[in-house]
Protein backbone atom coordinates (compact mmCIF):
# COMPACT_ATOMS: atom_id res chain seq x y z
CA UNK A 1 0.00 0.00 0.00
CA UNK A 2 1.36 3.15 -0.89
CA UNK A 3 1.99 5.73 2.02
CA UNK A 4 1.92 9.67 1.69
CA UNK A 5 5.37 10.71 3.35
CA UNK A 6 4.89 14.45 4.68
CA UNK A 7 7.60 16.76 5.49
CA UNK A 8 8.06 19.17 7.85
CA UNK A 9 7.59 22.75 6.31
CA UNK A 10 11.19 23.81 6.91
CA UNK A 11 12.70 21.17 4.73
CA UNK A 12 10.80 22.87 1.69
CA UNK A 13 14.08 25.10 0.47
CA UNK A 14 16.02 21.49 -0.05
CA UNK A 15 13.34 20.97 -3.05
CA UNK A 16 14.17 23.93 -4.78
CA UNK A 17 17.51 24.97 -3.62
CA UNK A 18 18.48 28.83 -4.58
CA UNK A 19 22.30 28.56 -2.59
CA UNK A 20 24.81 26.39 -2.97
CA UNK A 21 25.16 25.12 0.43
CA UNK A 22 22.70 24.08 2.72
CA UNK A 23 23.56 23.37 6.16
CA UNK A 24 20.89 20.69 8.14
CA UNK A 25 20.91 20.27 11.96
CA UNK A 26 18.80 18.50 14.25
CA UNK A 27 19.48 16.12 17.14
CA UNK A 28 18.24 12.48 18.06
CA UNK A 29 14.49 12.31 17.09
CA UNK A 30 14.36 15.29 14.97
CA UNK A 31 13.89 13.29 12.01
CA UNK A 32 16.52 15.26 9.54
CA UNK A 33 17.81 11.67 7.90
CA UNK A 34 14.12 10.76 6.90
CA UNK A 35 13.88 14.37 5.41
CA UNK A 36 17.13 14.21 3.80
CA UNK A 37 16.40 10.60 1.88
CA UNK A 38 12.97 11.70 1.02
CA UNK A 39 14.20 15.11 -0.91
CA UNK A 40 16.94 13.23 -2.46
CA UNK A 41 14.70 10.48 -4.11
CA UNK A 42 11.92 13.60 -5.12
CA UNK A 43 15.03 15.30 -6.64
CA UNK A 44 15.92 12.34 -8.68
CA UNK A 45 12.24 12.35 -10.58
CA UNK A 46 12.95 15.62 -11.83
CA UNK A 47 16.59 15.74 -13.24
CA UNK A 48 17.74 13.45 -16.11
CA UNK A 49 20.94 11.18 -16.25
CA UNK A 50 22.26 13.37 -13.65
CA UNK A 51 24.47 12.40 -10.63
CA UNK A 52 23.89 12.37 -6.59
CA UNK A 53 26.81 11.63 -4.52
CA UNK A 54 25.94 10.63 -0.91
CA UNK A 55 29.23 10.34 1.79
CA UNK A 56 29.89 9.86 4.81
CA UNK A 57 33.36 10.28 6.61
CA UNK A 58 33.17 6.68 7.34
CA UNK A 59 31.18 4.46 5.49
CA UNK A 60 32.38 0.70 5.68
CA UNK A 61 29.06 -0.82 4.27
CA UNK A 62 26.46 1.41 2.45
CA UNK A 63 24.38 -1.65 1.98
CA UNK A 64 23.49 -2.09 6.26
CA UNK A 65 24.09 1.19 7.45
CA UNK A 66 23.12 4.15 4.83
CA UNK A 67 21.10 2.42 1.95
CA UNK A 68 18.19 0.80 3.93
CA UNK A 69 16.86 4.31 4.44
CA UNK A 70 16.62 5.07 1.26
CA UNK A 71 15.05 1.42 0.30
CA UNK A 72 12.53 2.24 2.98
CA UNK A 73 10.73 5.26 1.68
CA UNK A 74 11.03 3.84 -1.69
CA UNK A 75 8.73 0.39 -0.32
CA UNK A 76 6.61 3.45 1.45
CA UNK A 77 6.05 4.90 -1.30
CA UNK A 78 5.31 1.74 -3.25
CA UNK A 79 8.00 3.37 -6.00
CA UNK A 80 10.31 -0.51 -5.80
CA UNK A 81 9.18 -0.81 -9.73
CA UNK A 82 10.42 2.80 -9.93
CA UNK A 83 14.28 2.29 -8.66
CA UNK A 84 17.39 -0.55 -9.60
CA UNK A 85 19.92 -0.92 -6.93
CA UNK A 86 22.96 -1.95 -8.52
CA UNK A 87 25.99 -2.09 -6.03
CA UNK A 88 26.17 0.76 -3.55
CA UNK A 89 23.99 2.79 -6.40
CA UNK A 90 20.59 3.58 -6.48
CA UNK A 91 19.26 4.45 -9.76
CA UNK A 92 16.08 6.27 -10.90
CA UNK A 93 14.44 3.85 -13.81
CA UNK A 94 12.29 7.10 -15.25
CA UNK A 95 14.50 9.24 -15.76
CA UNK A 96 18.29 8.03 -15.17
CA UNK A 97 19.25 9.76 -12.10
CA UNK A 98 21.52 7.72 -9.59
CA UNK A 99 22.89 8.18 -6.23
CA UNK A 100 25.91 7.03 -5.69
CA UNK A 101 26.82 6.23 -1.66
CA UNK A 102 30.57 6.67 -0.88
CA UNK A 103 32.55 6.88 2.09
CA UNK A 104 35.78 9.63 2.55
CA UNK A 105 37.77 7.69 4.56
CA UNK A 106 38.79 4.00 3.32
CA UNK A 107 40.89 1.44 4.40
CA UNK A 108 43.87 2.49 2.16
CA UNK A 109 43.57 6.59 3.77
CA UNK A 110 41.32 9.46 2.56
CA UNK A 111 39.66 9.03 -0.73
CA UNK A 112 38.78 12.59 -2.29
CA UNK A 113 40.75 11.66 -5.21
CA UNK A 114 38.36 9.17 -6.07
CA UNK A 115 35.13 11.35 -5.79
CA UNK A 116 36.75 14.10 -7.94
CA UNK A 117 35.20 14.56 -11.32
CA UNK A 118 32.24 12.93 -11.27
CA UNK A 119 30.17 13.44 -14.04
CA UNK A 120 26.71 15.42 -14.35
CA UNK A 121 27.34 15.78 -10.50
CA UNK A 122 24.67 18.33 -9.25
CA UNK A 123 24.58 17.51 -5.59
CA UNK A 124 27.08 16.50 -2.78
CA UNK A 125 25.46 15.24 0.52
CA UNK A 126 27.50 14.55 3.48
CA UNK A 127 25.65 12.78 6.16
CA UNK A 128 26.79 13.11 9.69
CA UNK A 129 28.91 15.72 8.85
CA UNK A 130 30.59 16.12 12.46
CA UNK A 131 32.67 13.20 11.81
CA UNK A 132 34.65 15.51 9.33
CA UNK A 133 37.00 17.47 11.02
CA UNK A 134 39.48 18.30 8.55
CA UNK A 135 38.64 21.25 6.73
CA UNK A 136 41.23 20.50 3.96
CA UNK A 137 39.79 17.54 3.13
CA UNK A 138 36.04 19.27 3.25
CA UNK A 139 37.72 21.83 0.39
CA UNK A 140 39.33 19.61 -1.36
CA UNK A 141 35.97 18.04 -2.41
CA UNK A 142 33.74 21.01 -2.18
CA UNK A 143 36.45 22.59 -5.44
CA UNK A 144 36.70 19.54 -7.00
CA UNK A 145 33.13 17.97 -7.14
CA UNK A 146 31.94 20.46 -10.10
CA UNK A 147 30.14 20.01 -13.33
CA UNK A 148 31.32 22.49 -16.23
CA UNK A 149 27.81 23.19 -16.91
CA UNK A 150 26.16 23.32 -13.98
CA UNK A 151 26.48 24.04 -9.95
CA UNK A 152 27.18 21.52 -7.92
CA UNK A 153 24.89 22.17 -4.74
CA UNK A 154 26.51 20.92 -1.08
CA UNK A 155 24.62 19.61 1.47
CA UNK A 156 26.24 19.13 5.06
CA UNK A 157 23.84 17.22 7.17
CA UNK A 158 24.54 17.57 11.15
CA UNK A 159 23.82 16.95 15.25
CA UNK A 160 24.42 20.60 16.64
CA UNK A 161 27.42 21.30 15.54
CA UNK A 162 30.35 21.99 18.03
CA UNK A 163 31.97 25.31 18.26
CA UNK A 164 35.72 24.09 17.19
CA UNK A 165 34.70 22.62 14.58
CA UNK A 166 34.93 24.35 11.35
CA UNK A 167 31.37 24.00 10.32
CA UNK A 168 30.61 25.99 12.93
CA UNK A 169 33.78 28.60 12.85
CA UNK A 170 32.68 28.42 8.66
CA UNK A 171 28.91 28.69 7.90
CA UNK A 172 27.44 29.93 11.56
CA UNK A 173 30.19 31.78 13.31
CA UNK A 174 31.86 33.92 10.68
CA UNK A 175 28.41 34.64 9.05
CA UNK A 176 26.70 35.78 12.70
CA UNK A 177 24.28 32.87 12.55
CA UNK A 178 22.44 31.02 15.43
CA UNK A 179 23.25 27.44 14.95
CA UNK A 180 19.32 27.12 15.73
CA UNK A 181 18.41 29.45 12.86
CA UNK A 182 16.47 28.60 10.07
CA UNK A 183 16.67 30.82 6.81
CA UNK A 184 19.11 32.01 3.79
CA UNK A 185 22.49 34.25 4.92
CA UNK A 186 25.01 34.53 1.90
CA UNK A 187 25.31 31.56 0.27
CA UNK A 188 23.91 29.11 2.19
CA UNK A 189 20.48 27.77 3.97
CA UNK A 190 20.16 27.06 7.39
CA UNK A 191 17.72 24.17 8.30
CA UNK A 192 17.24 23.24 12.43
CA UNK A 193 14.60 20.77 13.59
CA UNK A 194 14.49 19.09 17.02
CA UNK A 195 12.33 16.54 18.15
CA UNK A 196 9.68 19.05 18.85
CA UNK A 197 9.35 19.39 15.24
CA UNK A 198 8.65 15.51 14.68
CA UNK A 199 6.34 15.17 17.23
CA UNK A 200 3.89 13.35 15.54
CA UNK A 201 6.10 10.70 13.85
CA UNK A 202 7.91 9.78 17.02
CA UNK A 203 5.97 6.99 19.38
CA UNK A 204 4.99 8.14 22.92
CA UNK A 205 7.25 6.07 24.34
CA UNK A 206 9.90 7.97 22.80
CA UNK A 207 8.68 11.47 24.02
CA UNK A 208 8.22 10.24 27.49
CA UNK A 209 12.04 8.94 27.72
CA UNK A 210 13.16 12.22 26.45
CA UNK A 211 11.06 13.93 28.92
CA UNK A 212 12.06 11.68 31.75
CA UNK A 213 15.78 12.53 30.69
CA UNK A 214 15.39 16.60 30.59
CA UNK A 215 13.39 16.23 33.77
CA UNK A 216 16.17 14.01 35.53
CA UNK A 217 18.78 16.71 33.95
CA UNK A 218 17.37 19.69 35.15
CA UNK A 219 14.34 20.00 37.28
CA UNK A 220 16.29 20.68 40.52
CA UNK A 221 18.09 23.69 38.72
CA UNK A 222 14.57 25.05 37.35
CA UNK A 223 13.09 24.92 40.90
CA UNK A 224 15.60 27.42 42.34
CA UNK A 225 15.18 29.68 39.72
CA UNK A 226 13.42 33.17 40.99
CA UNK A 227 10.64 34.62 39.21
CA UNK A 228 12.94 37.56 37.20
CA UNK A 229 15.00 34.08 35.58
CA UNK A 230 12.26 32.27 34.61
CA UNK A 231 10.93 34.74 32.71
CA UNK A 232 14.07 35.21 30.97
CA UNK A 233 14.15 31.21 30.81
CA UNK A 234 10.92 31.50 28.64
CA UNK A 235 12.40 33.77 26.76
CA UNK A 236 15.69 31.70 26.08
CA UNK A 237 13.29 28.73 24.90
CA UNK A 238 11.70 31.01 22.39
CA UNK A 239 14.81 31.76 21.48
CA UNK A 240 16.35 28.19 21.27
CA UNK A 241 13.18 25.96 19.72
CA UNK A 242 11.53 28.75 17.95
CA UNK A 243 8.24 28.32 19.71
CA UNK A 244 6.83 29.59 22.34
CA UNK A 245 6.55 28.04 26.09
CA UNK A 246 2.74 28.06 25.22
CA UNK A 247 3.11 26.63 22.34
CA UNK A 248 5.32 24.02 23.22
CA UNK A 249 3.12 22.90 26.15
CA UNK A 250 0.11 22.81 23.96
CA UNK A 251 1.61 20.42 21.76
CA UNK A 252 3.20 18.09 24.20
CA UNK A 253 -0.19 18.31 27.01
CA UNK A 254 -2.63 19.42 25.31
CA UNK A 255 -4.46 23.07 25.19
CA UNK A 256 -6.13 22.36 28.71
CA UNK A 257 -2.34 21.71 30.41
CA UNK A 258 -1.22 24.90 28.69
CA UNK A 259 -3.92 26.95 29.34
CA UNK A 260 -3.69 26.02 32.66
CA UNK A 261 0.08 26.23 33.17
CA UNK A 262 -0.55 30.35 31.52
CA UNK A 263 -2.91 30.89 34.36
CA UNK A 264 -0.45 30.15 36.93
CA UNK A 265 2.30 32.10 35.16
CA UNK A 266 -0.06 35.22 35.02
CA UNK A 267 -0.34 34.83 38.57
CA UNK A 268 3.35 35.07 39.01
CA UNK A 269 3.54 38.42 36.16
CA UNK A 270 4.96 35.90 33.66
CA UNK A 271 3.61 34.83 30.13
CA UNK A 272 4.01 31.59 28.62
CA UNK A 273 3.44 33.09 25.33
CA UNK A 274 6.23 35.86 25.45
CA UNK A 275 8.82 35.53 22.32
CA UNK A 276 12.58 36.40 22.21
CA UNK A 277 12.98 39.74 20.32
CA UNK A 278 16.35 39.64 19.30
CA UNK A 279 16.57 43.17 17.63
CA UNK A 280 14.78 45.25 20.49
CA UNK A 281 14.49 44.41 24.12
CA UNK A 282 16.22 41.33 24.34
CA UNK A 283 19.42 42.88 21.75
CA UNK A 284 21.75 43.28 24.36
CA UNK A 285 20.82 39.71 26.22
CA UNK A 286 21.73 38.16 22.32
CA UNK A 287 24.57 39.76 21.78
CA UNK A 288 26.03 38.57 25.34
CA UNK A 289 24.78 35.29 24.54
CA UNK A 290 26.95 35.13 20.95
CA UNK A 291 29.84 36.00 22.85
CA UNK A 292 29.39 33.50 25.44
CA UNK A 293 28.74 30.95 23.29
CA UNK A 294 32.20 32.02 21.24
CA UNK A 295 34.14 31.27 24.83
CA UNK A 296 34.96 35.47 24.94
CA UNK A 297 33.32 35.93 28.00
Amino acid sequence: MKERIRLNGKYAPLRKLRTRYAVITGGRGSGKSFAVAVVILFITFFTKKKTILFTRYTLVNAETSVMPEFLDKITRGNMGHLFTKTGNDIINNVTGTRILFRGIKTSTGINTAALKSIPNLILWVNDESEELVDEFTFDTIDLSLRDIDESCHVWLVLNPPDINHFIYRRFFHNNGVEDVWNGIRGDVTYIHTTYLDNLKHLPKDYIDKAEKELRNQFEKDLTKLTISQGKMLIKLIDRETGRTSYELVKELKGGFSATFWQGIARLFGSNLKTKFDPQGEDKILNELIFLYEQGLI
